[in-house]
C-alpha cells in the first residue's frame, strides 16, 4: 500500500457520501483509498490468532507509566506483534507514550489527566489517511481501558460494537495516550472503529531554517538538573550545539542512535543513560530511551513510544507538529499476527541518516519477519500517485496519467482534436506538507470547453527532466478543473513550475500546459 498518495474524489466518494448523510459516529460499509478497497472489519467476539482481550486484569495489555533504564542490551528473541489497524502500521502501533524524564533517569508522562475526545465527521482531507481499527475489550462500567492509536493527532470518526448498542466514550491524556470507557460491563466486547491521521506524522518533514528557538516556550521540556548535566556531556560528545539548525540536530541524533548494536555495554560509569549513549549498545528500547533524554535536555519535545514488540520515538517539529522516527531494533524474528487480508501502511523512506546497523532490521520489515506476505513487505517508494517521481521520455509515449510522459508540448503526433490546456492559479504557502490548490481550464483549439477530460498535475524544476506528481482530477462545467492537494514532503527545496498534462484518447490529442 502506497501511503504518500493524495486520493482523488472518486476514491473517497462513497465514504464522503455516507458522511454527508449520517455525520459523526456511524461507520460506512467500506471505502476505497490509495487504490485499495478497505471494507469495514467483520471480526466478531471470537479472537483472531494470538489476539488479546484488553482488560484491567491482563498485564500484557496494560499501559506503561514508566520506562526504567536497564542494562540488558543483548539481542532479543522472537517478538510478537498483533495487528489492530487496516492498513496496518506494523510495528508502529502506539500503546504507551512517555514524554518526560525524572531525576532517577526514568521516563514518565507529565500530564496523566484524560480529556474527552469527541467523534468527528469524515471530511475530504487529502492530507490525512484513514484506518479501520478492531480490538477486543473486557469492559467494566466507567473503567478506562487503553486504546491503541496510529498517531498522536488521530481523529476518531465512528465506532460499532459487538454486541451492538454499547455506548463507548473516548479520551486521551497529555502524552496522547488514547483510552476508551464503556457505559456497562461485559466479559467481552468487539470494538470496531474508523480513524484518520495526518500524513505529516508519518513522513518526517523537517522544514529548513528552523532552530530550537522556534520551539514555543510552552512546549519546551524541562529536565532535572542531574539529568541536564549528564546530557550536556552527551551533546558535546555528539557534536551538537543548541544554535545549529534543527534539521542538522535531528540528523546527528538519528545517525548516532540508529548506529546502536546489540551486545554488552563498553563502559560502566554508574549511569545507564550515559553508558548506553557512549557505548552505542542496545535494542530498540535502549536506543529510544537514550534518544528521548538527549532530545529533552536540548529543549526539544520528544516521546518514547512502545507496544508489545517495538519501541520508537516522536519529536515535535515547529510548523509541522509531531513526527514519528524509527531508530531500529535487534531481534531474531518478528512474528506478525492478524495481518491476513489487511494492507500494510508503508510511508516514504525518511530523510534521516541510515547507517549500516539500521539497514537490516525488523522495524523496516527486513530480515526474519513472518506473518506478512511478500506484497505486504514490499518497498515503500510509490511508483505512481502523489509524491511519486518520473522522468520525461520520448515524444509520443503519453498513454494517460500513470504512464511515462513525453517531452512537454502542446501538440502530440497522434491524430485527433487539438487540445489547449492551461494552469491559471496555484495557491500555496510553499512549505512541504502544506495545502496547495491548482485551478485551470481545458478547451479544444477553437476555445470550446472540454468536460470530463482527465488532467494530471505535476511539478517540474525549470530545465529539469524530473517530474513530481501532485495528483489527478477531471474537468467539469466550462472546461474548468481544480485539484486540492499538498506539497510532497519528499520534494527538495527549490523553485518549481506547475504543469498540467491530459492524455490522448480516441478523439483528442494529448496536451501539456505551457
Amino acid at each position: 500500500m502506497l501511503h504518500e498518495y493524495v486520493p482523488d474524489e472518486a476514491d473517497l466518494k462513497a465514504l464522503l457520501d455516507f458522511a454527508r448523510k449520517t455525520g459523526a459516529g456511524k461507520l460506512p460499509p467500506g471505502f476505497k483509498q490509495h487504490g485499495e478497497q478497505l471494507p469495514q472489519p467483520k471480526d466478531g467476539l471470537d479472537p483472531r490468532p494470538r489476539e488479546p482481550t484488553i482488560s484491567r486484569m491482563d498485564r500484557s495489555t496494560r499501559r506503561s507509566r514508566k520506562a526504567r533504564p536497564d542494562r540488558d542490551t543483548r539481542h532479543e528473541g522472537t517478538l510478537h506483534y498483533q495487528v489492530v489497524f487496516d492498513p496496518s502500521v506494523v510495528p508502529f502501533k502506539r500503546v504507551s507514550s512517555l514524554d518526560a524524564v525524572n531525576s532517577r533517569f526514568e521516563l514518565e508522562s507529565t500530564n496523566a489527566r484524560y480529556v474527552k475526545v469527541a467523534l468527528q465527521p469524515v471530511k475530504n482531507a487529502p492530507d490525512r489517511t484513514f484506518f479501520w481499527g478492531s480490538v477486543l475489550v473486557r469492559t467494566r462500567r466507567g473503567v478506562r481501558l487503553p486504546l491503541p492509536s496510529v498517531a498522536p493527532d488521530m481523529v476518531i470518526h465512528g465506532y460499532r460494537t459487538v454486541p451492538a448498542g454499547i455506548h463507548m466514550t473516548f479520551s486521551k491524556d497529555g502524552a496522547d495516550n488514547f483510552a476508551v470507557t464503556a457505559a456497562r460491563s461485559r466479559r467481552k466486547v468487539r470494538l470496531r472503529f474508523l480513524v484518520s491521521a495526518p500524513n505529516r506524522y508519518f513522513n518526517h518533514a523537517v522544514p529548513p531554517g528552523l532552530s530550537l528557538a522556534n520551539v514555543p516556550a510552552a512546549r519546551r521540556p524541562r529536565v532535572p538538573t542531574a539529568v541536564a548535566q549528564v546530557a550536556r556531556r552527551m551533546h558535546r560528545r555528539l557534536g551538537i550545539s543548541r544554535t545549529e539548525p534543527l534539521d542538522k540536530i535531528l540528523n546527528k541524533l538519528v545517525a548516532h542512535f540508529r548506529a546502536f548494536e546489540e551486545g554488552a555495554l563498553a563502559v560502566n560509569t554508574g549511569n545507564t543513560y550515559e553508558d548506553l549513549t557512549v557505548s552505542q549498545r542496545g535494542v530498540c528500547r535502549h536506543r529510544s530511551y537514550a534518544f528521548v533524554i538527549t532530545a529533552l535536555a536540548l529543549g526539544l519535545p520528544a516521546r518514547y513510544l512502545t507496544n508489545e514488540a517495538h519501541a520508537f520515538v516522536e519529536v515535535w517539529v515547529p510548523r509541522t507538529g509531531w513526527i514519528r522516527i524509527d531508530l531500529g531494533g535487534a531481534a531474531s524474528e518478528l512474528n506478525v499476527s492478524g495481518a491476513k487480508n489487511r494492507t500494510v501502511h508503508r510511508p516514504l523512506a525518511d530523510p534521516f541518516p541510515k547507517p549500516p546497523q539500521y539497514s537490516q532490521n525488523y522495524s523496516r520489515l527486513n530480515g526474519a519477519v513472518t506473518g506478512l506476505s511478500p506484497r505486504q513487505r514490499r518497498g515503500a517508494q510509490p511508483r505512481s500517485g502523489h509524491g511519486a517521481t518520473r522522468r520525461l521520455g520520448k515524444p509520443g509515449t503519453n498513454q494517460g496519467p500513470g504512464a511515462q510522459p513525453g517531452t512537454p508540448t502542446r501538440r502530440a503526433t497522434t491524430p485527433g482534436v487539438v487540445v489547449s490546456l492551461a494552469v491559471s492559479t496555484a495557491h500555496t504557502s510553499g512549505l512541504r506538507g502544506d495545502p496547495m490548490t491548482i485551478r485551470g481550464s481545458i478547451t479544444d483549439a477553437r476555445g470550446v470547453p472540454l468536460v470530463g477530460r482527465p488532467v494530471e498535475i505535476l511539478l517540474r524544476k525549470p530545465g529539469s527532466k524530473d517530474l513530481i506528481i501532485l495528483g489527478e482530477t477531471v474537468s467539469t462545467t466550462g472546461g474548468h478543473y481544480k485539484l486540492v492537494t499538498t506539497i510532497p514532503l519528499a520534494a527538495a527545496v527549490g523553485t518549481y513550475q506547475v504543469v498540467a498534462y491530459s492524455p490522448a484518447d480516441k478523439k483528442h490529442q494529448s496536451s501539456w500546459s505551457e
